[in-house]
């Protein structure tokens, strides 16, 4: 018996099984790819009244977390500026808002528009009644009398009142920085729908469109700027009035400060530079911009505790003599002459010798203002308080050095035979001082009990 060959027939069977196979594979890999998710945008916004704001979340809503950057057309404005969060609609006109998305993962880019129309108050129409005319009945075989039909009247809700209003204050003037009072109001009229201010309101405060109040503190300074207050409903607006005057701090609370001006510390302003030096260990550290003098009479003071007075006692009306330093034998070294170095060199006295009633120590202890970091001035500090106290705007040096003769003390109240210690020491045994007579600058032993003693701060 033959028996007969299977190949084809095998072949056959494996070409079903995996045609079979090749199916289900096509069908499981197209069930497992979803579609990429699309970017929606929904506009919630479609008009709003002038002044109004509205965060920009409350205007468009998208499910993409793509990056969103918002630009505009037209009246309207969009704050902050880099990243507007909130849409301040304008008096005229419409606003168009352009909102670009960036691409996000599965979620594609895409640019929305949308124009904001500007919603003008409705007008009312006054009201009219209307009688209907009368309406005669076609008569039939037999004549019969007209019959007139009842008139019809048409009622009609009056209109709101137009909006009166006023302000309990009509001006304010306040120092910048410090929180403004500002004005009630009072309405007699329509119940008003809005708020409006111009010119806008000033930086550091709020007006708000509901109330109409401004409140806030003022950063800017600023001559008397009138203000329009503007209160709309749907009959008609009312404006008042109100003025607002922003001085600028004085030098003893933060403000700029000049020559002569009454420092923090309560000292004198007598120096003033032209750009910001270093006072290490003072509190403006890099950013002192101005030296004041402590008045005549500071070593009296109440306002530092336990100060010791010198050798040759200062009082309310006269000035300390005093030794230089409890040790007048070794140098410190290191000393500055320059503005900005007397805190550090004083400090420098105080860490070789710390002897209370010396002229470091007795500076460093007077707290006028409040203020605990005043020193004993540098040579150059010095320098700079002699030119103040004697008027010369002209030397490098106080009255060139002395060669100008005796010049006259003018400010300050310093002492008529003015040899005033400073905080640069020469070497071991002599430091330097300066005569407010003579302007002139000299080295002198640092034990010499006869020389006075005036403390000075940077700020």
């Amino acid at each position: 018996m033959t028996t007969k060959p299977q190949s084809r027939s095998y072949s056959r069977r494996s070409a079903g099984i995996l045609l079979l196979v090749g199916v289900l594979v096509g069908v499981t890999i197209s069930s497992s790819v979803s579609a990429a998710p699309s970017t929606k945008v929904t506009w919630k916004v479609s008009s709003l009244p002038a002044g109004e704001a509205k965060k920009l979340s409350a205007v468009v809503s998208t499910n993409s977390p793509g990056v969103k950057t918002w630009s505009k057309r037209g009246t309207c404005t969009l704050t902050p500026t880099r990243k507007p969060t909130r849409v301040t609609m304008g008096a005229t006109g419409s606003c168009t808002l352009t909102l670009k998305i960036a691409q996000s993962k599965n979620y594609p880019a895409r640019t929305s528009r949308k124009t904001i129309a500007l919603v003008v108050p409705a007008t009312t129409v006054a009201p009219t009644t209307t009688v209907a005319p009368a309406t005669l009945v076609a008569p039939t075989t037999t004549v019969a009398p007209a019959t007139l039909v009842a008139p019809t009247t048409t009622t009609t809700v009056a209109p709101v009142a137009s909006p009166v209003f006023g302000l309990s204050s009509s001006s304010e003037s306040k120092v910048q920085n410090v929180a403004i009072v500002g004005y009630t109001i009072t309405s007699t009229g329509g119940v008003i729908a809005s708020y409006a201010i111009s010119p806008v309101a000033p930086t550091g405060t709020l007006f708000d469109t509901s109330t109409g109040l401004l409140s806030g503190s003022p950063t800017t300074v600023q001559g008397a700027t009138v203000y329009t207050i503007t209160a709309t409903n749907a009959t008609g607006t009312a404006t008042r009035t109100f003025t607002l005057t922003v001085t600028a701090l004085p030098c003893a609370d933060g403000g700029a400060c000049v020559a002569d001006n009454i420092g923090p510390g309560g000292g004198t302003v007598y120096y003033v530079a032209s750009s910001n030096f270093t006072s290490a260990g003072s509190a403006c550290g890099s950013t002192c911009r101005y030296l004041e003098t402590a008045p005549i009479g500071w070593i009296a003071a109440s306002t530092q505790a336990a100060q010791t007075n010198c050798v040759n006692a200062g009082s309310s009306s006269v000035e300390p003599k005093c030794v230089w330093s409890g040790n007048t034998s070794a140098a410190i070294g290191s000393m500055g002459t320059r503005i900005g170095t007397g805190y550090a060199n004083t400090s420098a006295m105080i860490t070789q010798s710390s002897t209370a009633g010396k002229a470091g120590t007795v500076a460093r202890a007077f707290q006028g203002g409040g203020k605990t970091d005043w020193f004993l001035p540098s040579k150059d500090e010095l320098n700079a308080l002699c030119k103040w106290a004697t008027n010369d705007t002209v030397n490098t040096i106080c009255n060139n050095s002395g060669s100008g003769g005796y010049l006259p003390i003018t400010k300050g109240e310093f002492a008529n035979t003015p040899h005033y210690w400073s905080s640069t020491e020469l070497d071991a045994g002599f430091a330097w001082y300066q005569n407010f007579n003579s302007g002139n600058q000299g080295s002198w032993m640092k034990g010499t009990s006869g020389y006075l003693v005036r403390p000075v701060r940077a700020f």
